[in-house]
């Protein structure tokens, strides 16, 4: 059994996997680092990734409280260190709130999400990149680009928010509680599907979700926005309007809209790649 400071230790700092995808070698423009969503993975965005890798050195990692999501050879879905795929056992290296916040650590916070985006950075020697960031992902991008600014060359954002809307504010606790932990959860994992190829389900553990949403719910990203000196693309579409106010703060952001970003299915949009393709490769 762990003593209480190894497991305090996991709560600040999880083990997270990570891999760097080089495939452009001396032509690589520069390192782009892609921070998933929440109830995505790594490799959620394939199709980027594929554009992407062309022109850069890519660094894709485990945002902490996400499994892997892994097709198991019959066509199910199994998830790293969850085998039944079904998320109701928190693994050792997942922090659980619970747990955690009796050590003394709330492991969710926008904050420690950015540290991990630096600590992995470090563990692959990396010093300097750009950064890709959807929804929670976009979340963590800005915390980062505010509190690492050397360590940032451009940022492209997408389903980005200041902070949530005024009506998901006002009924945060029915948003935490039965949706996003029991309904999320059910929709995410029992209907699962499929899109060119790969499995989707949701790969955050039940018992971390609604830790996850509280860190999301209540973030005002505008005290880093204005802290934000990178050049910045900001995706924006009319549906993404649905969960909160638009970010609004960066100063020279370039504010693109879209026609259509998905983010209520979590959908994958081309368009958006193809945006963030050409702005990064730009220099």
């Amino acid at each position: 059994m762990q003593d209480a400071v190894s497991r305090r230790n996991v709560c600040v700092e999880p083990p997270l996997q990570s891999v760097v995808i080089d495939k452009c070698g001396d032509k690589c423009v520069s390192t782009v680092t892609i921070i998933h969503d929440m109830s995505s993975d790594m490799f959620g965005r394939s199709n980027l990734i594929a554009k992407l890798e062309k022109d850069h050195r890519l660094l894709l990692f485990q945002n902490r409280g996400h499994y892997n999501i892994l097709r198991d050879g019959k066509g199910h879905v199994a998830k790293q260190g969850d085998p039944d795929g079904l998320s109701l056992v928190v693994p050792p290296y997942i922090p659980d709130p619970v747990e955690c916040k009796k050590l003394g650590v709330d492991p969710y916070t926008i904050e420690l999400f950015s540290d991990d985006v630096a600590r992995v950075m470090d563990e692959h020697g990396i010093q300097k990149s750009d950064i890709v960031g959807f929804s929670l992902g976009a979340f963590i991008g800005q915390a980062f680009a505010a509190r690492h600014p050397d360590r940032v060359g451009k940022m492209a954002i997408a389903k980005a928010f200041s902070k949530y809307s005024d009506i998901i504010v006002a009924g945060k606790d029915v948003i935490r509680g039965p949706v996003l932990t029991t309904g999320y959860w059910l929709w995410c994992n029992l209907r699962q599907r499929v899109y060119k190829e790969r499995d989707y389900g949701c790969s955050v553990p039940m018992a971390v979700v609604n830790d996850v949403a509280e860190s999301i719910v209540d973030a005002d990203m505008k005290k880093y926005q204005i802290d934000i000196k990178a050049p910045t693309l900001v995706l924006h579409c009319p549906d993404d309007d649905l969960f909160g106010t638009p970010t609004d703060s960066i100063p020279g952001a370039e504010v693109k809209p879209m026609a259509f970003c998905g983010h209520l299915f979590n959908l994958r949009n081309d368009a958006m790649y193809d945006e963030m393709s050409k702005f990064l490769k730009k220099r």
